[in-house]
């Protein structure tokens, strides 16, 4: 399971800057990661980019998955 944090497209690019900055500052901070690690996860500091490429990566690996088990909508 992750979590990562999104905004409307439309969002100015120095926005989507200062909130990476933010947010990967405070994943950096030993107290947040080990609360995260204690949760059963593990913190993952990466560009807006990076999330993006993990995020089609991660839906192709279950598209994937789910095709091959034969899986139907019911």
């Amino acid at each position: 399971m992750w979590f990562g944090l999104g905004a409307p497209k439309a969002t100015p690019t120095g926005t989507i800057e200062a909130l990476n900055k933010a947010v990967n500052a405070s994943l950096a901070e030993p107290a947040v990661a080990d609360r995260i690690r204690g949760l059963g996860a593990e913190p993952m500091i990466m560009s807006p980019r990076e999330l993006d490429a993990f995020v089609v990566a991660d839906t192709q690996r279950w598209a994937s998955a789910v095709k091959f088990s034969g899986a139907k909508v019911d």
